[in-house]
């Protein structure tokens, strides 16, 4: 993955979370302005949230929204409630928000392998909390690279 961005954030909802991310991609120009509406309706079907200590959402959208594969990780003040991936009738308090855009039809397959292999690990979820900015992004590349 070569574009992570890193961002700290204030949101009121799983959606607000969303905004925050696809409007930094948008920003970064890794992908088109429909990124976001389709991120967001895509949650609504298929929610992403992960009972995790501190809770993950990877929300994501389709690769005719990508220009460019990339990964907006939202690390919040406060959590918000996202729907559980693996029980949608419930929620779970989210912290950190992966956004990813990746530009092939399975890319973010593989991208959730590598994520997946560190974000059930608390002690490590926790690091990403006291990190610095800088310090996530290395953390992020060295995860995404083993």
């Amino acid at each position: 993955m070569e574009n992570i961005f890193v961002i700290d954030g204030t949101a009121n909802s799983w959606e607000d979370a969303i905004r925050l991310c696809s409007d930094e991609l948008i920003r970064k120009g890794a992908v088109k302005t429909t990124f976001r509406e389709a991120c967001l309706k895509r949650e609504e079907s298929f929610p992403t949230g992960l009972p995790t200590n501190p809770g993950v959402a990877i929300p994501h959208a389709g690769n005719e929204h990508v220009l460019k594969n990339a990964i907006c990780l939202l690390r919040l003040d406060n959590p918000v409630l996202f729907q559980r991936l693996d029980a949608p009738d419930e929620t779970v308090e989210v912290n950190l928000v992966f956004n990813l855009a990746t530009s092939e039809s399975d890319g973010h397959i593989e991208v959730l392998k590598k994520l997946m292999k560190f974000i059930h690990d608390g002690a490590e979820l926790r690091r990403y909390m006291d990190a610095t900015l800088e310090q996530l992004h290395d953390r992020i590349l060295e995860h995404l690279n083993e």
